[in-house]
């Protein structure tokens, strides 16, 4: 009887060993899948677009995930062994890549590196790896270096680095992540020319100002108006106001002080403007260009132009120094950036300046437009966007301030706006 209780009681205790161990095999399972996802964004993904620190982090996150015990010896030793590649690939840390690949090499002895991402400086450095780590050379790969490649010997000189991105160019699959990273070591990773085109609109800050339509009736500035804020009047048609083909000026003389055309200070939308854009890349944070465009929504008079005010034409012409924040910015998924530019373009916004005339009751509907230019500075930011399977499309959205310089009798005028340019690279 003791003998048949023992045995049932031996059952019991197997068959909650293999309910256990099942348990632990399905949830080590589950950890093992989710950890797998985060290498594989971290390498195909993240690596293939030199987002080193992407890379690391979701690295990072599955060896979290598989602790000590959560995941299979292979699994834990190439997720230390691609932490190796993106320190040393990425050129983030060499000491702590070489770390990694120590640590790999301890957990799985037979861990080889992955052809995909395989180039000669990953291979040097994982063969000392496991030199350290008391495990010999894989096989068919070269010997281990003896020095760090950033040491030549002093027999022979360093070699151009340039020479050795593209021998790792050689090396490397098309398309792999090793392949982008020697790409961008040779210096032709990013696009360097950029074409686009682009929209923006502005706000004025408009100027205080009294009796802004009465204009000079005799002297050196006879039909200039009065007012030094910049202010030109027009009727709602589009008609200068007071006319200026009297020349006794009647109208302007029926104007009563005090009450010919009143601004008070604020902010009034100003122009829309349209463009054609051009960029060079001198490096992968700076750009260099020019825009070309026409500006809409501009004063319709023509008097402004005799003072000096305004181009001969709506034009918009702009040169610009652009600089993108970051580590190979230029083809970041997206990265923050910041611009200068000055060049010549109109600015101009308008009012209603209701004016009184002696002998009517009843106040004009006058449009008051300050009129400011054509010499500006400008600053902005903004974040550029880059998509495409080529990472050759760029979308800029960002703001810009502009003031606009004293030329002339044109004041000091800020505004500022918001601004859209897409780009295509090459």
């Amino acid at each position: 009887m003791h003998v048949k209780a023992l045995a049932a009681l031996g059952s019991l205790s197997a068959l909650l060993c293999l309910l256990f161990f099942a348990s632990t095999a399905r949830a080590q399972s589950k950890v093992e899948q989710q950890a797998r996802v985060l290498q594989k964004r971290a390498i195909e993904e993240d690596y293939l677009a030199t987002e080193f620190s992407k890379a690391e982090e979701r690295l990072n996150g599955a060896v979290a995930l598989c602790g000590v015990d959560k995941c299979s010896a292979q699994l834990r030793a190439q997720l230390q062994r691609d932490l190796g590649v993106v320190e040393i690939g990425g050129q983030i840390d060499r000491q702590k890549g070489m770390a990694h690949f120590v640590e790999a090499v301890r957990i799985d002895p037979a861990i080889a590196l992955d052809p995909d991402v395989r180039t000669k400086e990953l291979e040097q450095a994982f063969n000392q790896a496991r030199a350290r780590a008391g495990v010999g050379a894989a096989r068919n790969a070269p010997p281990p270096v003896q020095r760090p490649p950033d040491q030549p010997s002093p027999s022979q000189p360093p070699p151009d680095q340039k020479d050795v991105a593209n021998a790792q160019l050689d090396d490397c699959p098309p398309g792999s992540p090793c392949a982008a990273k020697a790409a961008a070591a040779a210096g032709h990773k990013f696009p360097r020319f950029w074409i686009g085109a682009g929209v923006g609109f502005e706000f004025l800050l408009l100027p205080a100002g009294q009796d802004v339509c009465k204009l000079n009736s005799d002297g050196p500035n006879k039909y200039s108006p009065v007012n030094d804020a910049g202010y030109y009047c027009t009727n709602p048609d589009g008609s200068d106001y007071p006319p200026r083909n009297d020349t006794t000026l009647a109208e302007n003389k029926k104007l009563i002080d005090g009450k010919a055309g009143n601004v008070v200070q604020g902010v009034s939308p100003s122009n829309f403007r349209v463009w054609l854009s051009f960029d060079y890349a001198l490096s992968a944070n700076f750009l260099i260009g020019a825009r070309i465009g026409l500006v809409l929504r501009t004063f319709p008079g023509s008097e402004p132009q005799k003072d000096g005010h305004v181009l001969l034409a709506p034009f918009h012409g702009e040169a610009r120094l652009t600089y993108l924040a970051g580590r190979n910015a230029i083809m970041q998924t997206a990265a923050p950036y910041f611009f200068v530019a000055s060049g010549v373009s109109q600015f101009d916004a308008k009012v209603e300046a209701p004016v009184l005339e002696t002998g009517d009751p009843q106040p004009r509907s006058i449009q008051a437009w300050e009129i400011a230019g054509p010499w500006f500075a400008s600053l902005g930011a903004g974040v550029r966007v880059v998509f495409g399977d080529q990472k050759n499309l760029a979308l800029l959205l960002g703001g810009r301030g502009n003031l606009t310089l004293p030329v002339a009798k044109s004041p000091v005028v800020p505004s500022f706006g918001p601004e859209l340019n897409f780009q295509i690279g090459f």
